[in-house]
Parts: C-alpha cells; structure tokens; sequence
C-alpha cells in the first residue's frame, strides 16, 4: 500500500467532496415535473365549503384530479373555467368545487 502525504490527502478529499457536491446538484435537475409543482401535482381536493348535493355531482360525473385519457383533461374541456386569484385550481360550469387543469370527468367535452 502506498503512502499518501497530507497534501496529497487533502486534495484527493477536496475533489471528492466537490465532485459529491456537484453530482448533489446535478441530480437535482433530474426531478420529474411532479415534484415541482406541474400540473398533474396540483392538488384541488379542498371540496371543505361544498355541500352533499355537490360532492355527490362530483363523484357521480367521475371527476379526478389527473386525468388516464389521453389529449383530455379539464383544461382543455370546453365547460373549464380557467383559474382566478392566483390560485392553481379552476372551476367547472357542471362540476362545482376546485377543478385540476390536468383533471378529468365524464361531462368533459372538447373545445370548440
């Protein structure tokens, strides 16, 4: 085994410590889109000030907040009404409550 002097030491320890610190910051840049707030990590799920009646419209139209069709999703429905306030949620003229741009339910009817 060779001897290592202390400078040799220290600059092997430096360059591994900035080569951790560089692949620390390289590795941040791979995030998925979800994990910075995209649209399908949206959460509209505060349905707090609805009543039954409501919910029950919600639930009974199949309403989620991402939604499995492909080139479908409330933001590009035609009954979406686009956020207001600064907030991330929508709206909807059929379903009430928070309404996801990368949501889906089955009144969604393409923009004309």
């Amino acid at each position: 085994m060779d001897k290592y002097s202390r400078k040799d030491f220290l600059k092997r320890g430096l360059v591994a410590g900035a080569a951790i610190a560089g692949a620390g910051t390289f590795l941040s840049y791979c995030r998925k889109p979800a994990d910075e707030g995209s649209e399908g990590a949206v959460s509209c799920n505060d349905t707090s000030g609805l009543s039954e009646a409501d919910l029950a419209t919600r639930t009974q139209n199949g309403y989620v907040d991402v939604s499995s069709k492909a080139g479908q999703s409330c933001s590009n429905c035609a009954l979406y009404t686009q956020p207001t306030g600064g907030s991330s949620c929508g709206g909807c003229q059929a379903v009430k409550g928070p309404i996801n741009p990368a949501g889906w339910c089955n009144l969604w009817v393409a923009q004309g």
